[in-house]
């Protein structure tokens, strides 16, 4: 501070680390933030700020361009499996040997390198972020490891107080909304039924039918049910693949999480949408080749 000298300068002229190394750090934290904007898909960018406040000197960085496209590519490839065992940043994962208080030995883990170096910094306690300051990997690489942990059986994520994973919370308010509803429509029917004695029987039918039909829910579940159909066809043509569940529908931002009521009872060939997360080997879904040419 003294000298005014920067921080990457001081390191390498007190022979902490050398050039290469600082260059090599340097490129890989420029590479992660240029494939986070990439495959980030809700980014602005403006062009008059970048206009004024272009890298100079230092700053600047060469990234090979084939490299970024075809790593964004694989990334984008396996962010759905992914996503579906780290579903965020801030998710906790334990050992499951803790969990069933077995013990281990370090040699007798079957795990690649890179995965050995996050689990050993697993406490119950690290998110994935905090995993990656520790490891000085990417957050990506972090989940990718935990990911195939989670498949793998050796750790398990830790369910956090007020942590409810939101498809969850839909899928158990669902099922209160349709039994609260069950137990109405059960209440009407009785009362239309216990009166129909004194009354006609064309006046019992009218009564009985427009307290079983409501023309709002009816509105409401048939725009549920269109939306899940468009969204079926959209992320058929994104991926040519059919969605595994509500779930990768929610993900992709092309249904409302008010649609799960509807989910509960849609099927696609056969095997309802709403089902519980697959643990089948990651996909090989692929972007398409228009998309990278015009950017997405």
């Amino acid at each position: 501070q003294k000298r005014g000298e920067p921080l990457d300068e001081a390191v390498v002229s007190a022979n902490l680390v050398t050039a290469g190394t600082l260059t090599r750090i340097r490129e890989m934290l420029h590479s992660e933030t240029v494939l986070e904007l990439m495959l980030d898909r809700d980014v602005l960018i403006d062009e008059d700020w970048i206009a004024g406040h272009g890298p100079t000197g230092k700053e600047s960085c060469s990234l090979p361009i084939p490299f970024l496209l075809k790593e964004a590519m694989r990334r984008n490839s396996e962010f759905g499996p992914i996503r579906r065992r780290v579903p965020s940043p801030e998710a906790v994962f334990v050992r499951t040997a803790d969990v069933r208080q077995e013990r281990e030995t370090w040699e007798g883990l079957t795990l690649g390198p890179a995965e050995r170096q996050v689990y050993f910094f697993l406490d119950g306690r690290r998110t994935v972020a905090d995993l990656g300051s520790i490891t000085c990997q990417s957050n990506f690489s972090v989940a990718r490891s935990l990911a195939a942990m989670v498949e793998s059986g050796h750790i398990q994520q830790r369910p956090s107080e007020g942590s409810t994973p939101r498809l969850a919370r839909g899928r158990r308010s669902a099922i209160l909304r349709i039994g609260a509803m069950s137990v109405a429509t059960a209440a009407l029917i009785g009362l239309v039924l216990s009166l129909a004695g004194t009354a006609s029987s064309s006046w019992s039918r009218a009564a009985t039918e427009a307290a079983i039909r409501n023309p709002f829910r009816t509105l409401a579940d048939a725009a549920s049910q269109d939306r899940l159909v468009g969204a079926i066809r959209l992320y058929d043509l994104m991926y040519r693949e059919r969605p595994g569940s509500f779930q990768d529908l929610l993900d992709e931002g092309l249904v409302a999480p008010s649609d799960v009521r509807a989910a509960a009872t849609f099927a696609i060939d056969g095997e309802f949408l709403l089902q519980a997360d697959p643990v089948a080997p990651a996909s090989t879904r692929k972007p398409q080749e228009a998309n990278v040419q015009d950017g997405r």
